[in-house]
This record gives structure tokens, sequence and C-alpha cells, in this order.
């Protein structure tokens, strides 16, 4: 035994502990699982070098613990990339089957390969115990390719993450993984392919030097609570699942967090951090009374384009501490469309009702003097001649003097 075999096992303990914490701190979320298998990958690794690097060992058994240490580092790839995908929320590719079983495959193969001795062959002695060689074998350039490939997918995918992402939390966890990740595959690459291929033989291993990733993400996940995932992801899905935009903003006015919703209707891209909520509402009055503690509820301002929007602002405080400032933006444009509408619809009726008015005058007017004509020869005809008329003309007369006079008083 020496001081590297206790380093090892050292680093065996660690990722066993951390493997249940991770587990049991959140056990219904996948991303925890994911890392747990990481954790799990470098625990085999760590494990069987602390069986290796040391005096007691023997070839044979040492060929027998390199084939079952393929378990370790041959599967880390795959768990590292899934673990990542659940980070950022990649729920497309978690989903398909076919990445999936890529995913599995090339483990698979590697294990195969190291069983039939296609990967590793047994073995150096060094000053710290015994080592394995790689073999010259294609499976070794495949398996070479494969980190290659995960590593700049991850890097890649990481990058475009770090970007996009409106949360501050997200994107600061984000820089961590990013920084953690490149120093763990450059001296990875140093000191497990190329130093080994030159058989220049150290004992700081790959799962040493991925605990600088694992440090990483713990630093991460205590300092910006993203293992928090259930209520984080929750909150970020009512955020986004609302109708109104939202904005939250420090005290100064520089954008927090906005959903989805109020970069749609304001016309533009909110990046937290960086966008000045000054910059977004162009309304001095507005925002100098918002800055003075003044409490505003459905103010109308222009947004995007055409629109129309309602914003209302409240303080968000703490203890009387005031900590930012939280908008509630509604689109009203199709209410102030509508409105338009309505008052276009009601001037259009008045109108009308106008020309319908002065219609019946005209009408009225035209009509009264015939019948005022027709009801005077009547009644002049009735004075002359009733008496000497049948009783059945007598009540035609009749008829046409009354009909002549309801018609009169109607047009009154």
């Amino acid at each position: 035994m020496n001081v590297w075999t206790v380093l090892h096992f050292s680093a065996f303990l660690i990722y066993f502990v951390l493997m249940i914490y991770i587990i049991v701190k959140n056990p219904g979320a996948v991303i925890n699982w994911m890392l747990g298998m990481v954790f799990i990958c470098l625990w085999f690794w760590s494990g069987s070098n602390a069986l290796l690097f040391n005096s007691y060992v023997t070839p044979e058994k040492a060929s027998l613990i390199l084939k079952i240490q393929t378990i370790g580092w041959a599967s880390f790839p795959t768990f590292y990339v899934l673990f990542l995908l659940c980070f950022m929320k990649k729920e497309s590719l978690l989903k398909n089957p076919i990445i999936i079983i890529l995913f599995f495959f090339m483990p698979f193969l590697f294990e195969a390969a190291a069983f039939s001795e296609k990967m590793m062959v047994c073995c150096d002695r060094t000053s710290f115990g015994l080592t394995g060689i790689w073999s010259n074998s294609v499976f070794v350039y495949l398996f070479i390719l494969h980190c290659v490939v995960m590593f700049v997918f991850s890097l890649g995918a990481l990058l475009i993450f770090r970007n996009r992402h409106k949360n501050i939390n997200m994107r600061k966890s984000a820089d961590i993984i990013l920084a953690t990740t490149i120093t763990a595959f450059v001296i990875t690459l140093t000191v497990s392919f190329l130093l080994k291929s030159l058989k220049i033989h150290v004992a700081l291993e790959a799962n040493l030097v991925f605990l600088i990733f694992v440090s990483g993400i713990i630093y991460a996940a205590g300092k910006y609570d993203f293992f928090e995932i259930n209520a984080e992801q929750l909150a970020d899905r009512i955020l986004e699942s609302v109708d109104e935009g939202l904005v939250l903003t420090d005290t100064g006015g520089v954008i927090i967090q906005a959903n989805t919703q109020a970069e749609r209707m304001l016309g533009r891209r909110l990046e937290p951090g960086k966008s000045v909520i000054n910059e977004v509402l162009k309304d001095e009055k507005l925002l100098t009374g918002i800055m003075s503690g003044e409490k505003f509820d459905n103010t109308e301002i222009r947004g995007g384009g055409e629109r129309v929007l309602n914003v209302s602002c409240s303080l968000v405080e703490k203890t009387g501490e005031k900590l930012g400032f939280l908008y509630v933006v509604n689109d009203v444009t199709e209410k102030k469309d509508a409105e338009k509408g309505l008052e276009k619809t009601m001037k259009d009726l008045e109108r009308s009702n106008v020309d319908l008015e002065r219609f019946a005058y005209v009408v009225s007017h035209d009509l009264k003097e015939p019948l005022r004509m027709v009801s005077s020869y009547m009644q002049l005809l009735k004075k002359k001649s009733y008496d000497r008329l049948e009783d059945a003309d007598r009540e035609y007369i009749d008829f046409a003097v009354d009909g002549a006079l309801r018609v009169f008083i109607f047009l009154q």
C-alpha cells in the first residue's frame, strides 16, 4: 500500500457518499439519478485503481480488475452527457429512443472489447503498482473518438444553453460546469491517453482528476440550487404558462427574469443581467414614479409593433427591505380594437338615426298638406250631401273622414 492507494480509495469513498447524497436529496428527479450514475462510474474507476495501485496485486488479478474497471470509464461519457441533457432540459433528446440506444450501445461495445482484451492489456509495473496498457486496436481509437465527440457535443450544447438561458443562476452554473469540464478533459486526455500511450505512467489517473469536475458540480448546486429542480422547474413552467407578461427587476431596474410572453408583447429580447427596464418601457414619467415607490395599475403604453399594453408594477420587499419590482404586462390590443370598432358602430348608428329622423320629418311635412286637403273636401261633401246619401254612402264618407283624421294625428 502507498499514498496513491490511499488517495484512490479516498476517492472511492467520496464518490460513493456523493452518489448516496445526490439521490437521497431528490429521488424523484431524473437529473439526480443521472449524476448519481456518473458518480457510480467514477466509484468503479477509483475502487479498481485502489486495488491496482499496491504491491500485493498479481498480474492475473490485475487483468480481471482492468476488465471490470472498463464498466466505469466506458460508461462515464454516456452518463455525463445524459446528466448535461437533464441539466439543460433537453427533453426531446432524452425521449428519443434512437439516441438513447446509441448512447448505451457504445459503452456496451467497449466493455465487450475490454473483456476480449482489445482495449487494455495487463500490465506495466510501476513504482505505485500495476497499470494497464492501451492495446493497438481499432476499439481504442474508436473510444478516443467517442470521448472527443461527446466532449465537443457537451461543450457546444452548454455554450448554447448558457447564452440563451434567462435565469442568471442557471447561466452561472453552466459557466462552472463548462470550466470544470474543460479542465478535467484536458488533464484526462494528457494523462490517460497521451502519456499512457508513451508508457509514461503517472498515478494521477482520470478518476482523481474528475474530482475537479465533481467539486464544480457540488459548488454550483450549493450556491445556485440547480438541483432543487422540482421547485425551480415548476416555477419556470408557471411563469411560461401564464398569459400575462412578467418581468422581475432589481431596485436599479436591471432585469433579473422575464417570461416569453413579456418578450413577445414588448417586441424584444429581455436578457437577465443586461437589459434595463428603462430601455424597454421608455416612459420617463412611469419609471420615475415607480422608482419613487408609487404603485401603478393598468398604465397604458405602446409595445412591440402596434400593440397596446397595460402595465402594472408593484414593489417586491421582504421584512421592509426593497428587493426589486415586479411588472405585469397585459396585451389589450384586441380589446382596444374592439372598443374602437364598437365606438365606430355607435357613431354610425347615431348618424343613421339622424338621417332617419330627417327623413321622417320630410315625409311627415310632405304628407300633411295633401291629407288636410282630402280631409277638408270630405267634410265639405259630408256637410252638403250627407242627408241626400244612402246609408251605405254615409258610412263610406264617415270611414274616409275618420281615417284621414287618424293619419293626420299620427303625423303630428
